[in-house]
């Protein structure tokens, strides 16, 4: 059911003026007692008790603040909100809102009255815990890191817009302009961050295809052939030199023959020949042999085909599935075993290491508290990197960041040690994704997934009898 609040308007200083309706504020279905108390705390601004607000985890009722004569009703904030917080243990509920100038005063079931007394530009009303008294005043701090106030109100302090910031710790009722090759999103601090700073990058192992020729034959004669056509003959020598050269390669190749007696000097042409042929091909087999396996290899040391490998690739998509034996491969134990760490590049953010925790959560139990293993702020003081050992791979993970901090930005970085078993070898994790949304900050409550994929490469020896080669 749709819960309507009419906002009247009567001229009071002419008797028989009547109630006009200036605007209609309409509410939540799901919100409880909607308008149980109502104050008006001047021409234009109302305040509007909510008795009970599911889905609240810092506090179920609430009182909101309008602008009437926007048009629309424009909510301009609520109370209590990310910075005006309620000193209780449990939860109270809003009997009653009373207003008179410069103080409201919010009535609660806990026997605790609220006096939030209205805070000049650059400051706002700040409740402290006081339990000595039921009756609890508010006192006025400075607006926080990239938030500004220029009104004189009870309300809080309300964020810096895009490319403007604060850098806190004096009155602020205005946002500085920030550079504009700067990364400078809502709620900035200051204006010396830029995303290069944080890339982003995938852990790729580059595989070749199959080569186009994979006859030995026909690789050994094209590269016979590039090698005997790659050489360049020297123009720089003279005629003289030229001629007495000729005469002694004739004596030469007369006297260097295998196949004819040697009549002619274009026999000996004959057995350098082959002796090169057989060197090549000798030279050639070693550095062929040489490049399986592919993950143990090197380039290939020739001038004609430096992507010349001796490989050929097949992929399959499935499960792990046990040898002949029974036994599953041990590459797959120890990616199930690897030990994953995960850091949180946190951009744009003035918290401190012990505003920030980490906990497991677990469907119908209990959360457990994780431990961080590194804290580290940078030299900047506004930007911090957190990490975390993972119990486990699949698991649901929470960081909470407490108190009235804003995210401008946030990397994720996974990464986990290699490691090498006689024949199998785990590869190093080493992946990191930054997350960001242009001229906004992160949300109250952000969530991700992690897909974890484990890619296996099976290579199997040239020699019978050793032990296939497993990388993952």
């Amino acid at each position: 059911m749709t819960k309507n609040i009419f906002v009247l308007n009567r001229n009071i200083n002419d008797a028989n003026s009547a109630f006009n309706t200036t605007q209609i504020i309409t509410g939540s279905p799901s919100d409880v007692g909607v308008g149980r108390s109502v104050a008006c705390i001047n021409d234009r601004t109302v305040a509007i008790n909510v008795f009970d607000v599911l889905n609240r985890s810092w506090s179920r009722p609430e009182v909101r603040i309008y602008d009437f004569y926007s048009g629309i009703g424009i909510r301009l904030f609520i109370f209590p909100n990310q910075q005006q917080t309620l000193p209780m243990r449990r939860s109270p509920l809003f009997l009653n809102i009373i207003y008179w100038p410069g103080q409201s005063s919010v009535l609660t079931d806990q026997s605790r009255m609220f006096a939030i007394r209205s805070a000049p530009p650059g400051f706002y009303s700040n409740i402290t815990e006081d339990r000595s008294f039921s009756i609890t005043i508010s006192d006025q701090s400075y607006c926080l890191y990239g938030t500004f106030k220029n009104d004189f109100s009870a309300g809080p302090c309300f964020i810096c817009p895009p490319q403007a910031k604060n850098s806190g710790n004096r009155p602020s009722n205005h946002c500085e302009s920030c550079s504009s090759d700067v990364f400078c999103p809502m709620g900035s601090i200051d204006d010396t961050v830029t995303l290069n700073l944080y890339p982003s990058y995938t852990q790729t192992f580059p595989y070749r295809d199959t080569p186009d020729t994979s006859n030995y034959d026909n690789l050994l004669c094209c590269n016979h052939f590039c090698r005997m056509v790659g050489y360049d003959i020297d123009k720089k020598i003279g005629s003289d030199q030229i001629k007495h050269r000729h005469r002694m390669a004739k004596g030469c190749l007369k006297r260097i023959y295998i196949i004819n007696e040697g009549e002619q000097w274009v026999d000996g042409l004959f057995s350098p020949s082959i002796i090169v042929a057989f060197v090549f091909a000798f030279w050639f087999a070693v550095q062929y042999v040489k490049l399986y396996p592919i993950e143990a290899s090197s380039e290939f040391s020739s001038k004609c085909d430096s992507d010349l490998h001796n490989s050929l690739f097949d992929n399959a998509f499935q499960l792990p599935l046990p040898d002949s034996s029974g036994k599953l491969w041990p590459i797959f134990n120890m990616l199930r075993q690897q030990p994953i760490t995960r850091t949180f590049d946190l951009v744009k953010i003035k918290a401190d290491c012990p505003n920030i925790s980490f906990k497991q959560n677990h469907a119908g139990a209990r959360y457990i508290h994780i431990s961080m293993s590194n804290c580290i702020i940078q030299p900047d003081n506004i930007n911090q990197s957190v990490s975390v050992v993972l119990p486990q791979h699949e698991m649901a993970l929470q960081m909470n960041v407490s108190g009235p901090y804003f995210i401008g930005a946030c990397r994720l970085y996974l990464r986990g040690p290699g490691h090498k078993n006689n024949n199998s070898r785990l590869q190093t994790l080493h992946a990191c994704q930054l997350f960001w949304t242009r001229n906004q900050t992160l949300s109250r409550s952000a969530s991700l997934s992690v897909l974890w994929i484990k890619a296996v490469n099976q290579s199997k020896l040239l020699t019978i009898g050793e032990l296939t080669q497993f990388d993952g």
